[in-house]
């Protein structure tokens, strides 16, 4: 048996730091699509070897956030237009269920802890208050598919969690965005309390049809090649900067 703090505990520790890190920088945008990603830096920045970089990265590699190019190193993984559209496809289709059927199931009391939360922000700035009106969209978008009493269709979505919050993170980068879902979750919301599955699945839908739009909009104003699939000759989706 491995004894608690043995050398391979110990690098299984760091790898994971290290896998939490990059993960949650890659989601958050900080490292952005087609940004070559260095062991070297993040091992100095992280305050440890490259050996559990190197095994996070690989990690990362399997989820389909990193690619690494052989003779070339790791890459965020660049979004294409495909997986942008197939991505918010899925969601209008079964965030719009869960909604309609959310509408039926959902409790009085997540009702009520939903609108003290949407009279407390109505209070606030969306711009000074940013994160908590984020929060708050998570909590709904939460609270809908927990009510919706499907398991399959919950573990579904929560399959795809990464990917759809790297894209929430790139749609709040545009500056209206924040006050644009606050109004959008409150519609939501409204349907919910009606008992409305109709009304609250078309709210869904059009939220998330205009998140996308956000997305797409972020996409133009930053100038970055993002979403063309540019192929070496080992098949390899190259990364591209600015200007190329």
């Amino acid at each position: 048996m491995e004894a608690t703090g043995s050398p391979k505990t110990r690098n299984r520790s760091l790898s994971e730091k290290a896998y939490l890190y990059i993960k949650n920088a890659i989601i958050a945008n900080q490292f952005k699509p087609g940004e070559a990603l260095s062991e070297e830096l993040i091992a100095a920045r992280l305050d440890m070897s490259r050996t559990p970089i190197r095994e996070a990265l690989r990690k990362l590699q399997l989820e389909g956030l990193v690619q690494v190019i052989p003779n070339r190193g790791a890459f965020v993984t660049r979004l294409s237009l495909n997986d942008i559209r197939e991505i918010f496809q899925l969601r209008e289709v079964l965030e719009g269920a869960a909604s309609r059927l959310a509408a039926e199931f959902i409790s009085p009391e997540v009702l009520e802890k939903l609108e003290r939360k949407r009279k407390e922000l109505e209070l606030k700035s969306p711009a000074a208050d940013h994160q908590e009106f984020y929060n708050f969209g998570l909590e709904l978008h939460d609270a809908i598919l927990k009510a919706a009493r499907n398991r399959r269709l919950y573990n579904f979505i929560r399959s795809l969690n990464d990917q759809i919050e790297r894209l929430r993170r790139i749609s709040s980068l545009d500056p209206k965005r924040t006050e644009t879902s606050f109004g959008q979750h409150c519609a939501i919301l409204d349907a919910l309390k009606a008992r409305d599955g109709a009304a609250a699945e078309g709210a869904m839908v059009a939220h998330i049809a205009d998140t996308r739009n956000s997305v797409y909009l972020v996409l133009d104003r930053e100038a970055v090649d993002w979403t063309e699939d540019v192929l070496d000759e080992s098949g390899y989706i190259l990364p591209l900067s600015k200007g190329e």
